[in-house]
């Protein structure tokens, strides 16, 4: 069952899906922010012929995908899905912020290394001829659906993959950001976190304490890990507010609640964000007409969010 068919009546159930969809709505025009300051950061970039602004860029993309996905659910009033693709956002702006803080070139380079790193162990994984290929053959011998995939992979000549992968770690740019990767992995005994590199903070808490996001790590991306992991499933039991009846309840699927709040947290990370990239890649100008997008489009809107509820959801 779906939480708009235990609505009341037809009035009710037009209203809610009218509240929803504008609140999907201010999400599309939130991302705007960081969409257009992406922008900002690919254009002051592009003469730089630098590799490590990809990094930045990629980041920031990432960033407005996954909120560009909040805003498809919010707009069907799922909150609880909303949050680990905030939780991914939430990470992603981290990494920003880390990176434009100092030493912003080796940072944003070690993130590559790191990346360059996963697809190596992907492809040793999926290369039979590799001793991590032949383990992960071996492990998944009694998973008939684990051998229908691999055994349903196209083609592909791992060796030429692995031989490019590891020939971009050998390139000038990248070599001392892959010595220390080495020196980190044999210190930590274990893959490294990218930030983790040439001093860097050891996990995702230290990251976030270090930028002062200490309540976002242990409130946001920590509590919401539960739901990362299946584990936040019985906080769907409920107290049943409509017959006035005091009994539990299993809450409906796409059931709204929390979702103002969420949204009110996406807005200012879409703000701060932006700001962020502004102010290391931006003119004035461009600063101004940012200014004058929230003013006209964001604020408003933002503050009737925090001011009242808009939602009032039964079976919370």
């Amino acid at each position: 069952m779906y939480f708009r068919d235990c609505l009341k009546s037809d009035e009710d159930r037009g209203c809610y899906s009218t509240v929803i969809q504008h609140l999907g709505a201010f999400v599309l025009d939130c991302i705007q922010l960081p969409l257009r300051a992406h922008d900002v950061v690919m254009d002051a970039s592009y003469g730089d012929h630098k590799l490590h602004h990809a990094s930045v860029l990629m980041l920031s993309r990432l960033f407005c995908e996954q909120l560009d996905a909040v805003a498809i659910l919010a707009s069907q009033g799922c909150a609880e899905p909303m949050k680990p693709l905030i939780r991914s956002a939430f990470e992603a702006s981290l990494g920003v912020q880390y990176i434009l803080k100092k030493d912003s070139e080796r940072r944003a380079l070690a993130y590559q290394v790191a990346h360059v790193h996963r697809q190596l162990k992907l492809h040793r994984k999926l290369d039979p001829a590799e001793e991590a290929g032949r383990e992960l053959r071996k492990s998944i011998q009694d998973d008939s659906i684990g051998n229908s995939v691999l055994d349903s992979l196209p083609q592909v000549d791992f060796r030429k993959i692995i031989g490019n992968l590891t020939g971009t770690l050998a390139k000038p740019a990248f070599e001392p950001i892959e010595r220390e990767w080495v020196r980190t992995k044999k210190e930590v005994k274990g893959d490294p976190a990218w930030f983790a590199l040439f001093g860097g903070p050891r996990t995702i808490r230290a990251l976030a304490c270090q930028l002062g996001k200490a309540f976002w790590y242990e409130f946001v991306y920590s509590d919401w890990s539960d739901v990362v992991h299946a584990g936040s499933g019985m906080s769907h039991v409920a107290k049943n507010t409509i017959a006035e009846l005091d009994m539990a309840v299993i809450r409906p699927l796409r059931h709204p609640q929390g979702l103002q709040g969420l949204i009110v947290l996406v807005t200012g990370m879409c703000l701060e964000l932006t700001r962020l990239l502004l102010d290391k890649y931006g003119t004035e100008t461009q600063r101004q007409e940012m200014r004058h997008y929230y003013m006209t489009h964001i604020r408003g809107r933002w503050q009737e969010l925090t001011a009242k509820e808009l939602i009032k959801a039964p079976w919370k």
